[in-house]
């Protein structure tokens, strides 16, 4: 197994109606999100996935106190 497969392997992927259930958010905000670059996403097949971490940076990145 390559270190690059390992990484992956290691890697938590969530999809964008997860996220939105987990925030209570419209799955439309979180496809906004992506479209405007806020979050970064990879595209598989027809879907948009995020990593854990990924989702964690974006939204402590939104703290405003």
């Amino acid at each position: 197994m390559t270190d690059k497969s390992k990484l992956f392997q290691d890697t938590k992927f969530i999809s964008a109606d997860e996220i939105a259930n987990l925030l209570g958010l419209c799955e439309a905000t979180i496809y906004n999100w992506i479209k405007q670059k806020k979050i970064p996403a990879y595209k598989i097949g027809n879907q948009y996935k995020m990593t854990l971490d990924d989702v964690f940076d974006f939204i402590t990145s939104c703290k405003v106190a």
